[in-house]
């Protein structure tokens, strides 16, 4: 009963909060990419995107597609990798046209490979930021991100070049 009543409350306190912001549709998406020079495995993805702003908070998902080739094992091997990410985001600095903000989600793929066919469920924290660079387009970007790694349960901790996402969004 008490959680109950702590959501409630949580949830008014977050509406109370809202009748200044103004609620916008946006639509978009990034490329990324990420290599592993060591044991020679390259990921490119395309990475559309749609989603809700309220205020200071972001609510959508991402949708991946992923296309991988890795000689890890001395065979060199390509496969797919689909999938979607719902998170929200908060807005924590804002200095003109500049905005950095934290994402929290849970990205779920489904991998193609032959040698590790299956479901993958990732929470994840990831840093951002967004360049307003019109009255409707934004340029945003991602460098790295700390995930839960369910295939392989273990904890990724990468904020590196090499994990590198750009891409745009339009707000309506």
């Amino acid at each position: 009963m008490i959680m109950k009543k702590l959501i409630l409350i949580m949830v008014l306190l977050a509406a109370a909060s809202l009748p200044e912001a103004k609620a916008q549709w946006y639509v978009g998406g990034s490329v990324g990419m990420n290599t592993q020079l060591n044991i020679r495995d390259y990921t490119v993805g395309f990475l559309p995107e749609v989603g809700y702003s309220l205020g200071s908070w972001n609510f959508g998902t991402v949708f991946n597609l992923y296309w991988n080739r890795s000689e890890v094992t001395g065979n060199p091997e390509s496969y797919l990798v689909v999938g979607f990410a719902p998170y929200v985001e908060y807005y924590f600095f804002t200095s003109g046209a500049l905005s950095f903000y934290a994402e929290a989600g849970l990205d779920v793929r489904y991998n193609t490979s032959d040698a590790q066919n299956h479901w993958r469920f990732n929470p994840y924290l990831a840093p951002g930021l967004e360049y307003q660079l019109a009255p409707h387009w934004s340029a945003v970007a991602h460098l790295g991100r700390l995930e839960w790694d369910s295939a392989m349960n273990n904890l990724a901790f990468n904020l590196f070049a090499n994990n590198l996402s750009l891409g745009l969004l339009y707000t309506f």
